[in-house]
C-alpha cells in the first residue's frame, strides 16, 4: 500500500492500529505534507518498487 492511503479515512478505518489515534488527521499532517511536496517519495520511493515488504504486521490467535 502506497502512504498516500493512510491518508484516506476509509482505509484507515480497516486499520486497526489507527482507531487509538486521536486527532489522527493532524497527526497525519505531516505524512500528506511530505506526499504533497515530494519528500516522502524522495526518501521512501525505493519500496514502491518492491514487490512485497514485511513490515512486521502479525496475526496472533489464541486457542482456549
Amino acid at each position: 500500500m502506497h502512504a498516500l492511503g493512510e491518508l484516506d479515512p476509509r482505509i484507515r478505518a480497516a486499520i486497526s492500529c489507527f482507531w487509538a489515534i486521536e486527532d489522527v488527521d493532524a497527526k497525519l499532517a505531516p505524512l500528506a505534507h511530505d506526499l504533497e511536496t515530494g519528500a516522502w517519495e524522495a526518501r521512501y520511493g525505493d519500496l514502491l518498487g518492491m514487490e512485497s515488504c514485511d513490515l512486521g504486521y502479525r496475526l496472533v490467535v489464541g486457542r482456549g
